[in-house]
């Protein structure tokens, strides 16, 4: 203790680095318990199901050329 007293710079600069360190550490654990360990406000959310589209393949003129249409490539 006499040593935190006599250096008030070091106290300073402890006390701000544990500040920190403690509210950067709870930020973090907020984001992740609100974005991976909360359940989703879903009835069944294991049914969830995700919809996309996949697009043809572009040619290198910027188009799709209509035989690859027709292939299906």
């Amino acid at each position: 203790m006499r040593t935190l007293a006599a250096t008030p710079g070091f106290t300073a600069a402890a006390i701000v680095c544990l500040a920190l360190g403690i509210g950067g550490t709870t930020a973090i654990f907020s984001v992740v318990h609100a974005v991976l360990l909360r359940p989703l406000g879903y009835r069944a959310p294991d049914r969830l199901v995700r919809l996309y589209t996949e697009f043809p393949k572009i040619s290198e003129r910027g188009t799709a050329a209509i035989l690859d249409l027709a292939a299906g490539i």
